[in-house]
């Protein structure tokens, strides 16, 4: 059984459908420009930063 309902004329059916869809990339169109700010605990930073994790950091 391959879900096709019933009879299974379905299958190929879809199969033509979904072989006639066709999916690429589409980026950077167009011009960008990144807001590299950031605000943490209610203060402005102009360059992102992260936090690495230090709940393990009594073992090392």
């Amino acid at each position: 059984m391959v879900s096709g309902t019933g009879t299974e004329r379905l299958v190929d059916a879809n199969r033509q459908a979904l072989d006639t869809v066709t999916l690429g990339p589409s980026f950077c169109h167009g011009t960008f420009e990144p807001l590299l700010e950031t605000e943490l605990c209610g203060q402005r930073f102009s360059v992102p930063f992260g936090m690495p994790p230090v709940g393990m950091s009594g073992l090392m």
